[in-house]
């Protein structure tokens, strides 16, 4: 195997290898193209993040964002541990795109509203409860 060196002056030389240096020159080169190849992905992948400006604002407060993201899975983990009607209580009046209102659900399940102002506290205490039993953990 010849292998030809280019300078930067203009020079050119070349050497011949055989044997077991041919096989190491010829799996350095190998081990540098997959090198390149990777890099080379890497870097269009960061471009596409960099040209996508949804991806990421740049004032985000990516630990805040975290923590507002945890504390997120633990309540909707607590909510579900509450009981099917409980559950059913939270979904509509708080967390549906167009929440009904306390009039409105007790109403359609036909009690006081008086009644879910106490059903919410027994809730927000069951809650409560759950979180501190889940941060003990």
């Amino acid at each position: 195997m010849e292998i030809k060196y280019k300078f930067i002056n203009g020079e050119e030389t070349s050497i011949s290898v055989y044997g077991e240096f041919e096989k190491i020159i010829l799996e350095l080169d190998r081990d540098l193209k997959n090198n390149n190849r990777k890099e080379t992905r890497r870097h269009e992948s960061l471009n596409l993040l960099d040209s996508d400006k949804q991806s990421i604002a740049t004032n985000t407060d990516v630990y805040s964002q975290t923590l507002k993201n945890l504390d997120k899975d633990k309540l909707y983990a607590a909510i579900a541990k509450l009981s099917p009607n409980e559950q059913d209580f939270i979904k509509k009046v708080f967390l549906q795109n167009r929440p009904v209102t306390y009039t409105e659900y007790a109403k359609s399940i036909g009690v006081k509203v008086d009644t879910l102002y106490q059903k919410m506290w027994r809730i927000k205490k069951k809650l409560i409860y759950l979180l501190n039993q889940t941060s003990e953990m």
